[in-house]
């Protein structure tokens, strides 16, 4: 059956080469002119637009909100009813983002990790979204996670696209919300050769609680003839220490410990995007990106050090004959993880690897008027090694059709089939094929007023991370217990079958708007972090745990204050609520666990003009909640939570720059308190939350 179904996807190629030499058999003048009106499309994966004028001649200038069918940086013929969210690099550089996880913080939605994108949850999913880079997702080791995202560099993004609502031209897995990171093409610098050189250093408190910060950063832009490039390079390295206070009840009253901490996290990147044209309707673009991490973390009682790489290829060719588009892709991504655990006595090492190799199309028909078909297929073909249990083979194939189609003048629907197939064999042996529908539907009552509504159903198969049994320990001198426990995965996950539904009431204007988004999640096969004791030590594992109902709404917004032609300023604001409920056979309904019941931030942005200076403060909260421990007779209790993160920006001749910003200041300790089922005190951890200082000087050329 699935050689069949195999053949099926394979039978799409010759299809879309028809198709191919049709169009450019009835070639003109006409078209080439018509392609340089078209931008990208990201869902097609094509080259990006600029978005923001030059930085060294021109002051930056402070985004507005801007969340519509037609996105900044794509194609403004593209017609769709699917709402994504558009992070431009002119506005993390107006809040002094460092990496994609400060911009991304201000995103509703999304409950941020201490792992950063990689360890997020969202709407009540315990899986993370999918993280892309230029459309192709990333692949993420169990302890390294998506490091490599946090290695790129404000300076390397031309925009940040965040999709809430599942597409049929991606994975199933969009369903946890897709992070498409768009990286710059060296054609959208005004100058023939252009680069930015940064260089930071902070440190903050002492040797017992403290940290130091140190950050190099380089990015060139260019063209040599006809081939454009944009080349970065960047090294980070951030140590620092920490107390935390362990709390247990014992017979003889309550027991405290003092255990201090000390990491060492050492990151490393290069990266390059080369663009080249064949003709007037044939681009080739390659994007070839290496990273290395070396962390290293110690208490009282241990010492872990983790080493990891990760190489990564994409070859894409893209054709634009007339107003239609086809897009080849190729790519393939390799990654070794070693993990060394110093413990008493012991000594143990985990090496993990994976290769994964993927091709691809995506094509795009728009000879109709008011209407686009999107169609493609994409496979792919992963191998997952380890020295502590049998290796993983992964298959992966899809076909995809999706038809947009603007019905009048206020009207426009989405609608698309995904079949997907999952092969997988070796640690865990099972086939599975789904089909997803997808559609949605916009009213824009005028340019400013717009109502979006949308159903998807996919399936969220588990992530090679969650299937493996090999137990990662935990460090500190409470590891092992129910407060810090191990962690492995489950070779026995089943995928979670998700049917959503959202609406959004969007308001645009040129000073600013807001979005109100509410939506309703069933979940079959829910997915929880439960808590088991063996051998003699408390594991965390992901189980299913039958059905459950997510439910939540989402308002954010930003608006321009006018305060006279030498100053802007802008407010910004998210709020995210959710409410996820476990429904289990024979048992009571009860909270999911480890999902705040909402989030929420706001901040402000103030520029005057005549100093080319710029700051930036931003406030978030956490309220206080408790959860069940899956698997356990206890309660969790965490405490409210708030951070105020700063940054300030002055701005000189010659390109030169110098921002100081501020992370965490006036921040909350986390503490998290677990209670028996009598309600009596049982254990509880005070971890210290340590504010950090970063003192950036650039220089653009």
């Amino acid at each position: 059956m699935f050689t069949l179904q195999r053949m099926f996807c394979i039978g799409l190629l010759p299809l879309s080469i028809s198709n191919i030499l049709h169009a450019e058999t009835n070639q003109t003048t006409s078209n080439t002119n018509a392609n340089n009106a078209n931008a990208q499309d990201s869902a097609t994966h094509t080259s990006n637009t600029p978005v923001t004028t030059d930085p060294v001649t021109n002051d930056q200038v402070l985004a507005t909100i801007k969340v519509t069918a037609n996105r900044s940086g794509e194609d403004p013929t593209a017609i769709s009813a699917i709402r994504k969210t558009i992070i431009t690099q002119a506005e993390m550089i107006n809040y002094g983002d460092i990496s994609v996880t400060d911009a991304l913080r201000r995103a509703s939605g999304i409950q941020m990790g201490r792992g950063g994108p990689g360890r997020s949850s969202f709407r009540g999913l315990s899986t993370p979204p999918v993280i892309q880079i230029n459309g192709e997702a990333i692949q993420g080791g169990k302890r390294e996670g998506t490091s490599m995202v946090d290695t790129i560099s404000v300076d390397m993004i031309d925009r940040i696209e965040i999709t809430k609502q599942a597409s049929v031209t991606q994975a199933s897995g969009a369903t946890g919300g897709v992070i498409n990171i768009i990286l710059k093409d060296g054609q959208a610098s005004a100058k023939p050769f252009s680069g930015v050189i940064k260089a930071g250093y902070g440190t903050f408190g002492d040797d017992t609680v403290g940290n130091e910060k140190r950050q190099l950063n380089l990015q060139v832009d260019g063209k040599l003839d006809k081939l454009s490039y944009s080349t970065s390079a960047a090294y980070n390295r951030n140590s620092g220490d920490s107390q935390t206070i362990l709390t247990n009840a014992t017979p003889s009253g309550l027991s405290q410990t003092e255990q201090n901490s000390s990491t060492v996290n050492s990151f490393s990147m290069i990266g390059s995007r080369l663009t080249y044209p064949l003709n007037d309707i044939t681009k080739i673009f390659s994007d070839l990106m290496y990273s290395q991490q070396d962390n290293t973390s110690s208490t009282n009682t241990d010492r872990s050090q983790v080493n990891g790489n990760n190489t990564r290829l994409a070859l894409r060719l893209e054709r634009t004959p007339g107003v239609n588009k086809q897009t080849f892709r190729i790519a393939g991504q390799w990654q070794d993880e070693t993990e060394t655990d110093y413990r008493q006595n012991n000594v143990r090492q985990v090496n993990d690897a994976r290769q994964n190799y993927s091709a691809g199309f995506d094509g795009v028909i728009k000879d109709f008027t008011d209407q686009e078909i999107k169609y493609g297929f994409q496979n792919s073909w992963a191998t997952i090694t380890s020295n502590q249990n049998a290796d993983l083979q992964e298959n992966r194939y899809a076909i995809y059709g999706e038809e947009n189609w603007k019905i009048s003048e206020h009207q426009t629907i989405t609608a698309g089939l995904r079949q997907e197939w999952l092969e997988r064999s070796g640690l865990v042996d099972y086939d599975n094929a789904t089909l997803n529908p997808a559609v949605s539907y916009r009213y824009q009552f005028d340019q400013a007023w717009s109502l979006q509504g949308g159903y998807t159903q996919s399936s969220l198969n588990p992530q090679p991370q969650q299937l493996s049994p090999v137990v990662n320990l935990a460090d500190g001198a409470d590891a092992g217990s129910l407060n810090n426990p191990d962690s492995r995965g489950n070779p026995s996950l089943k995928s979670q079958q998700v049917h959503s539904f959202e609406s959004t009431l969007t308001y645009n204007s040129p000073d600013g708007g807001f979005n109100l988004t509410g939506f309703y999640r069933d979940i079959n096969d829910y997915i929880i972090n439960a808590i088991n004791l063996e051998n003699g030590r408390y594991v965390q594992l992901p189980e299913n745990a039958g059905n459950a109902v997510a439910t939540g709404i989402e308002l954010d917004g930003r608006w321009n204050i006018p305060v006279g032609k030498d100053h802007k300023l802008l407010i910004n604001g998210q709020l995210s609520t959710i409410r996820a409920i476990l429904h289990n056979d024979n048992q009571p309904d009860e909270h999911a666990g480890g999902v705040a019941p909402y989030t929420t931030s706001v901040g402000l942005s103030y520029q005057y003009k005549p100093w080319r200076w710029l700051t930036n403060i931003n406030l978030g909260y956490t309220p206080a909640y408790s959860s069940p421990v899956q698997g356990q007779p206890f309660t969790s209790r965490l405490n409210a939570r708030t951070s105020v993160d700063i940054s300030t920006t002055k701005k000189f001749d010659q390109g030169l720059s110098v921002t100081l910003a501020a992370r965490n200041i006036l921040g909350t300790d986390q503490y998290s308190q677990l209670d028996d089922a009598a309600g009596q005190f049982y254990q509880s951890r005070k971890a210290e939350t340590v504010p950090s200082i970063l003192l950036t000087v650039e220089k653009r050329f």
